[in-house]
């Protein structure tokens, strides 16, 4: 019999401990959806994000926003569909346009990168070698703000504590 062995990240998600946040729009030119999070005072998510969009998109993080309004509270989900575990954030927020904007002030921002046409950025949702590991107990708001009328973008989170 031979062993089997899986990483840190696909052993989180059998013990119940990944989750995942999505949000998607077809987005005019300089419109954006945007994902809000806020991790708890004491564990820090490990996150990776995945975006996509048929034409020219720019996705930026910034950290250390002020929350004033707006969003939807979105419950995120469970990766490990047969697990009680529930996520340790304080809050997570999805705006877009055709829905309730996130309204936010400040922040530092921390990364851009701008996507091509049929362009996608971040890492696969199964590789966790490229992860983000999260400031406890502040927010930070992932946006992509398309560049062309028209353009469906997609945008999700994954992360484990």
């Amino acid at each position: 019999m031979s062993t089997i062995t899986i990483s840190n990240s696909h052993a989180k998600i059998h013990a119940g401990e990944c989750f995942s946040a999505y949000v998607g729009d077809s987005l005019s030119n300089n419109a954006y959806i945007e994902l809000a999070i806020n991790p708890s005072a004491t564990v820090a998510p490990h996150l990776v994000f995945l975006c996509r969009s048929q034409d020219v998109a720019t996705l930026t993080i910034t950290e250390g926003i002020t929350l004033t309004s707006g969003g939807v509270d979105f419950t995120p989900v469970a990766q490990n569909r047969n697990s009680p575990t529930t996520h340790n954030l304080q809050g997570i927020k999805v705006g877009k346009p055709s829905g309730t904007p996130i309204v936010h002030t400040g922040g530092t921002l921390i990364w851009s990168e701008t996507m091509t046409v049929g362009g996608h950025t971040g890492a696969p949702a199964t590789s966790y070698d490229h992860e983000m590991i999260l400031k406890v107990n502040v927010w930070t708001v992932l946006r992509l703000t398309s560049s062309a009328g028209s353009n469906p973008c997609w945008m999700a989170v994954h992360w484990y504590t």
